[in-house]
């Protein structure tokens, strides 16, 4: 489908509970976001929020067989809990405060849990990625004339989320000032795993994707890397596009990149657990991939 270019001021009924279990979303508090002004230019500085990954949803069947292969990889698997709407979840921590989230849901007793079990019954994958952002408010005004967006709350801290039937569903952003890498608990990863430095987005999401990127003010980027037909700089990491066509599942994420700080001990670890990884080096970068054949979700890219 094509981006819908109109704006709709309008209270959502539905009830949500966000895209993370982290939070869980006040419905009763879901405002309209209005703003009529559109950029044919650069959009002023002044008017742009500052944007970074905060945590990426991959959405499983069997949570705790994921959490097994995690493990084989060389990350620290927090442990989450059962929530009350039958979503499970289990967290991988990174010292710069992001975050990757493994989740599943057994029953359909609510919107978001129905949404999870729908995502998986076409396989596991990467479901959402949420950005943290400094103002909810530029963000809504910067999309409103574009999209159609929920603007609520996620226990005390301002969200924007998408329609289910919304191109961009795969995106939504949370307010903060700053990550809170203080409050990360499990960050010591057998891998060197630190940060969560990247996500990729396959080559058909490329002109929705870019689209929505520059209706935030988010420019593409000239990289050293030849992997990725485009790339965009956040405040803290990178979204790339890759040539890589979505896959059965038909998520728009393919891969996270991560941050490791000792390479040699990360490749000691895969080969000790014979986890099978393409080895790619060049541009002063040396990165271990684990393809999303093994993973059964998305491409690791372990990177230096």
């Amino acid at each position: 489908m094509n981006i819908k270019f109109f704006r709709i001021a309008v209270f959502i009924l539905i009830p949500l509970s966000l895209l993370s279990c982290k939070e869980r979303v006040d419905s009763d508090s879901i405002k309209e976001v209005s703003s009529d002004t559109t950029y044919e230019n650069e959009i002023p500085d002044s008017l742009k929020p500052l944007i970074g990954i905060d945590h990426i949803n991959i959405a499983v069947k069997d949570l705790n067989s994921t959490i097994r292969l995690f493990v084989r990889l060389g990350f620290t698997v927090k442990p989450g809990r059962l929530h009350d709407n039958s979503i499970r979840n289990a967290l991988i921590e990174f010292k710069d405060g992001k975050e990757l989230e493994l989740i599943t849901a057994d029953e359909p007793m609510d919107d978001l849990a129905k949404e999870y079990i729908d995502l998986i019954s076409k396989g596991d994958g990467s479901a959402f990625t949420a950005f943290y952002v400094n103002s909810i408010g530029k963000t809504g005004n910067l999309l409103s004339p574009y999209y159609e967006i929920i603007k609520s709350k996620s226990g005390n801290q301002n969200t924007i989320v998408f329609p289910e039937e919304s191109d961009i569903r795969t995106f939504w952003f949370v307010e903060k000032e700053k990550l809170n890498p203080e409050q990360q608990t499990h960050t010591d990863h057998n891998n060197t795993a630190g940060s969560l430095n990247g996500v990729i987005l396959s080559k058909d999401f490329e002109d929705i994707g870019i689209e929505f990127l520059n209706n935030l003010g988010i420019d593409t980027v000239q990289t050293s890397d030849g992997d990725y037909i485009n790339s965009f700089l956040l405040n803290d990491g990178y979204i790339h596009f890759s040539d890589k066509v979505t896959g059965s599942n038909g998520r728009p994420i393919t891969g996270v990149i991560i941050k490791v700080s000792d390479y040699d001990k990360c490749y000691k670890v895969l080969k000790q657990e014979a986890i099978p990884f393409s080895e790619k080096n060049g541009n002063n970068l040396r990165r271990l991939i684990i393809s999303e054949d093994f993973t059964g979700s998305i491409d690791i890219v372990l990177e230096e």
